[in-house]
């Protein structure tokens, strides 16, 4: 039957919904809408049932289910992949064309498609798609909106017509990026309004990129100048960024937050490093002052009135200079010491002679000085005795000495003897030969007194016992100190005997000095105690 148009009421013209005049069964492209099925299915019932308005409802209702149902039964799944994503929609639509358009994707002339857009697909094959990736590219002061399938930087801003330095910068999306890595994958910023019905996520967003021209540079680093390419956007930047360390003492002019000019001249006034020892710590610091006194007063080290530094605070700076701060201090402090107490020995007519009776104790005096000690950073380096007096006077040993003489007898193996003074003394032996002369020596055996030396002769040290004094020793009997020796000292005796018959003598031995006593102006009250007997 053929095919006749249904004007519904209000229609004015029946040409104006182009897609009423395309009949169904037609091999041409056909959108269908909620709009365009509803005016079909009531131009439908119209002419079934132009009389009963129920019935026509009705009808209206079956005729709209099944073209509905004809509708879904008739999709085909056509997979879409769109720069490497995929997605599965549903569709009448059998061209690339009218499938990208129904999915609302729209080509711009840098995308690429994988088939002839007016070609019907063949059943099962993908719809591949290579939309080109938009960026804005902001260089040399012009703004560019460009489309590329490219994947590095470099190969973008080359297709772009733009050449890059070997300094220059590129940043991305406010990043710095080198240029030969690949650039970073697409992110969505949106959906279309067919992709966010059909669920397809794929709308590239924009990315900015920026190319930072490198920018040069003098620099007058004191007596070194070089030059530099830099794309940082102040001088503090550019320096840091090129391995340019700058000290805070260090005077920089235009300022380290200057804006970076193109040609721009540089001056660097450098401070020298110095090293400051003070107060037992190591201060490490840098100075554009010209002496040392003119750096410790810009660290706050300050020298009290005796402190000193090595070098002196005249002294020019050099680099890598090494300063010491001594401190000087002072201390008064006291010392006491001893004052030897004095003995005074007086005679007692009462006592018998080397007997002795202590009439005082000595006690020692104390003598106090007043010392200033001198310390360079805590270590005393000398002192100073500035006054000594006498703090305590000492008390004086007095000693009393026996000088009673009483003769007195003892019983001997050479029978009993009357002696006027008995001495225990260290008794040694000698004889001619033993004195250190020879024979033939004019010398040899001739006693102190002249006397030819043999037994009985005995040598004292007459300060103790005086010459031709008799004596008579145990064991070896009488004898006549008649002799003196270069050992012999205050309780030594030296008994000789002849050259053939020496007896070995080293004993303590009691000394009888024989009666009668010698003048008293004659006799040693006092005898020391030396040597001592053990």
């Amino acid at each position: 039957m053929p095919a006749q148009e249904l004007i519904l009421p209000g229609d004015s013209n029946p040409t104006e919904d182009s897609e009423s005049s395309t009949p169904l069964g037609a091999s041409t492209e056909y959108t269908a809408s909620p709009v365009s099925w509803l005016r079909l299915g009531a131009r439908l019932v119209a002419r079934l049932c132009p009389g009963s308005g129920f019935l026509a409802l009705l009808a209206l209702g079956v005729v709209l289910t099944a073209l509905w149902l004809g509708h879904v039964i008739t999709l085909k799944p056509i997979t879409i992949e769109i720069n490497g994503q995929t997605q599965r929609v549903w569709t009448h639509q059998v061209t690339p064309r009218g499938v990208l358009r129904e999915a609302g994707i729209i080509l711009n002339g840098t995308d690429l498609v994988e088939a002839e857009l007016d070609q019907p697909l063949l059943p099962g094959e993908p719809l591949v798609v290579h939309k080109a990736r938009p960026f804005v590219i902001e260089a040399d002061g012009q703004i560019y909106i460009h489309y590329t399938h490219s994947h590095t930087p470099v190969d973008l801003l080359r297709e772009a017509g733009i050449l890059l330095g070997d300094y220059d910068e590129i940043w991305l999306d406010g990043q710095r990026y080198n240029a030969s890595d690949p650039l970073p994958a697409s992110q969505v910023a949106d959906l279309g309004p067919g992709l966010r019905n059909l669920g397809v996520e794929w709308i590239d967003r924009t990315t900015h990129l920026l190319v930072r021209r490198a920018v040069p540079l003098v620099v007058n680093d004191g007596a070194v100048r070089y030059s530099l390419l830099t794309t940082a956007a102040s001088l503090g930047q550019a320096l840091l960024d090129a391995g340019i360390m700058i000290y805070q003492a260090d005077q920089i002019y235009p300022g380290l937050m200057s804006a970076i000019r193109p040609g721009m001249r540089v001056m660097i006034d450098r401070s020298k490093p110095l090293t400051i020892l003070a107060d037992n710590r190591v201060v490490a610091t840098r100075s554009r002052e010209e002496s040392v006194g003119d750096i410790l007063r810009q660290e706050n080290i300050e020298l009290g009135l005796k402190d000193y530094c090595i070098p002196g605070e005249e002294v020019r700076l050099t680099s890598d200079m090494h300063i010491r701060v001594v401190r000087v201090t002072e201390k008064l402090v006291y010392e006491d010491g001893p004052i030897e107490f004095e003995t005074v020995w007086h005679p007692d007519s009462n006592l018998d002679i080397d007997l002795r009776q202590v009439q005082q104790s000595g006690k020692e005096g104390i003598e106090r000085r007043r010392i200033r000690l001198h310390f360079e950073d805590g270590i005393e380096t000398y002192r100073v005795e500035e006054e000594s007096w006498v703090a305590q006077d000492p008390t004086t040993r007095m000693i009393a000495y026996g000088t009673k003489i009483v003769e007195r007898q003892v019983n001997t193996a050479d029978g009993t003897i009357s002696y006027w003074r008995k001495l225990r003394v260290n008794a040694t032996a000698y004889t001619p030969a033993t004195c250190g002369k020879t024979p033939d020596h004019p010398q040899y055996g001739i006693t102190r007194l002249g006397w030819q030396a043999t037994k009985g002769i005995i040598a004292v040290d007459p300060r103790v016992i005086s010459l031709r004094t008799k004596m008579y020793v145990p064991n070896y009997g009488f004898g006549t100190a008649a002799d003196t020796g270069g050992a012999i000292k205050w309780r030594r005796i030296d008994l000789c005997y002849d050259d053939d018959n020496l007896v070995h003598w080293y004993s303590w031995v009691d000394a009888y000095l024989l009666w009668p006593p010698p003048p008293s102006s004659q006799i040693q009250w006092i005898i020391p105690d030396w040597p001592v007997e053990r």
